[in-house]
């Protein structure tokens, strides 16, 4: 089975660029709702009033990572850091999809570390401006070329091919759906 992770990529010649790339994508919307939904991850009450101040270190003493939520304890390591509670959101341990952010080693790093660890066979790449796709392509992709764990050819000329899928039209032959519409009805 092949499978795809979704990554969403911030890319910059600094860590500092590329978090400050996030910092401006995270004002584009509910910013308070991310700082409460933050809150819960660790289990601490945070409010717009603590957005540029590391969580508190009383708090941090009692937070926890939220058992329910696998991105929880990304969000309480960032904590402990002593990262901005603005910063903590940048780093995206509250998006759907995890967040490569970082010069273009760091981004390429994250991505051989989770394909080496068979996290999955590739990567949906989902960069966080139109200008993002460039920076990937350009900086990031050669450096996984280099390091030999991304192709520098392709198989053939489709999707199929590149995967190793066999071609197929529609339902096969032997599909538990077709086998019953050619069965009598009674």
């Amino acid at each position: 089975m092949t499978v795809f992770n979704g990554i969403v990529t911030s890319v910059a010649s600094t860590e500092r660029e590329a978090l400050q790339r996030r910092r401006e994508l995270d004002e584009l919307g509910d910013l308070p709702s991310k700082v409460a939904y933050l809150g819960t991850q660790i289990g601490v009450p945070l409010s717009m009033d603590d957005l540029d101040k590391p969580v508190h270190e009383e708090l941090l003493r009692d937070a926890r990572a939220h058992p329910g939520d696998p991105r929880a304890p990304l969000a309480l390591r960032l904590a402990k850091e002593g990262w901005t509670v603005r910063d903590i959101i940048a780093h995206g341990p509250i998006q759907y999809h995890p967040v490569a952010l970082g010069t273009p080693e760091q981004v390429a790093d994250m991505l051989q570390h989770w394909f080496e660890a068979g996290i999955g066979n590739g990567f949906t790449i989902s960069p966080d401006a139109a200008d993002g796709v460039a920076d990937f392509v350009d900086h990031v992709v050669p450096i996984l070329q280099k390091r030999g764990v991304f192709r520098t050819e392709y198989e053939g000329t489709t999707l199929r091919d590149h995967l190793g899928i066999p071609h197929q039209n529609g339902l096969a032959a032997n599909h538990p759906a077709l086998r019953s519409a050619k069965e009598p009805q009674a």
